[in-house]
């Protein structure tokens, strides 16, 4: 008994360590878009953030995240120097998945994440139907070198 206990516990070991590390992607870029919470969402699965001098909550599980990105551009931002807003084209079925989101979600946030800082949130206003997202004002040099090695994409001069 105690036998296969030891030798089930070693494959397991085995088998999950490649995968965890895998799964770090270390230097790769992590994109990630949340919704607004709703009120009665469980605290631990919220996180705050202010938004226009107003503290609001957001999901911390995503709708749209890193393995659904097809490509990017980096285009230089209007608000502050050495700062690249990047513009996201998702997969056919991400694009789907969000225009089924955005048409549900009119007048609420969401909230963009690159490499676990968040960008500017933006109000879902209408439908998306292009599968385009734009994560606002938090890209510089580092992350531009981490979206390179990720993604197809490009990154624009002024």
């Amino acid at each position: 008994m105690f036998t296969r206990t030891a030798i089930a516990l070693f494959l397991s070991i085995l088998i999950v360590h490649p995968l965890q590390a895998a799964s770090s992607k270390k230097g790769k870029a992590q994109v990630s878009f949340h919704l607004q919470a709703d009120p009665g969402d469980a605290p631990k699965m919220i996180y705050p953030m202010m938004v226009g001098g107003n503290q609001m909550a957001f999901k911390r599980m995503p709708e749209v995240q890193t393995n659904d990105v097809a490509s990017y551009k980096a285009v230089p931002s209007k608000k502050q120097q050495g700062v690249y807003d990047i513009v996201i084209q998702l997969k056919a079925n991400a694009a789907k998945r969000l225009r089924n989101i955005t048409n549900a979600n009119r007048g609420r946030y969401m909230a963009s994440q690159l490499n676990g800082r968040v960008g500017e949130p933006m109000l879902i206003n209408a439908q998306i139907n292009d599968g385009v997202l734009v994560i606002w004002g938090v890209a510089n040099a580092e992350d531009l070198k981490a979206l390179a090695t990720s993604f197809k994409g490009s990154v624009e001069t002024q």
